[in-house]
């Protein structure tokens, strides 16, 4: 399976690696046949990890403290996540190198093609038709499908409400998804406001490609 090169190195990046990772291997650990006690740790390491990954992503709220805690919490998700790859997985003959792939890790023997940086960028349009709630439809810009393009597994989507156009900096992430569409849903307080969002593909190993226009719409 190669070197543990697997876990992306950026923040934004890692933090979507892990939410594919997690989810996956806790719903293969059966077919793994892999105690699930022995997962637990990684989930306990998730759960801090995440709450300071917030806590540092505020845009109007975090400061340097928020953004030490978020990196040292994510040095100890790391080292759990290869401990467990290491202990469980690695070794596993119940996990298939399309298994390996699947969970975003590497695969050492080159069998497996991998998947390329994504070269184009979703294109976003909202759908306003239930109250306090954007439908997001999703698209790549170079098919006229629903498809994702090779080697995606997933758009992430980020955004702001705001009265001004806001700044790529400004912007939280709000998830992501591996479907032709994405909820928002929002509090009846912020009926009127506008809603800004902008997205970008992510492979199969937690690369970014290039963002898609920002684009917004009123809260019903």
């Amino acid at each position: 399976m190669g070197t543990p090169d697997y876990i992306p190195k950026a923040h934004d990046a890692f933090f979507v690696w892990q939410g594919n990772f997690y989810s996956r291997a806790n719903e293969k650990l059966s077919s793994f046949k892999i105690d699930p006690e022995k997962f637990k740790p990684v989930t306990a390491a998730k759960s801090k990890y995440e709450q300071a990954f917030n806590r540092a992503s505020n845009p109007e709220g975090a400061n340097s403290s928020d953004r030490v805690e978020r990196d040292e919490r994510e040095t100890e998700y790391k080292t759990v996540i290869r401990q467990f790859v290491n202990e469980n997985i690695r070794f596993n003959s119940n996990v298939s190198d399309y298994d390996r792939t699947y969970l975003g890790l590497t695969v050492a023997d080159g069998s497996q093609t991998p998947a390329p940086v994504p070269a184009t960028h979703p294109v976003l349009k909202i759908d306003i038709s239930q109250p306090q709630q954007h439908t997001i439809l999703i698209q790549d810009e170079a098919s006229s499908s629903k498809a994702k393009p090779a080697g995606v597994m997933q758009c992430e989507i980020w955004f702001k409400v705001s009265q001004e156009v806001p700044t790529e900096d400004e912007m939280a992430y709000a998830g992501s998804s591996s479907k032709a569409t994405f909820v928002v849903k929002y509090k009846d307080t912020q009926s009127g406001l506008r809603a800004y969002y902008k997205a970008r593909w992510v492979n199969t190993r937690g690369e970014q490609g290039p963002w898609g226009a920002m684009v917004s719409a009123v809260i019903g």
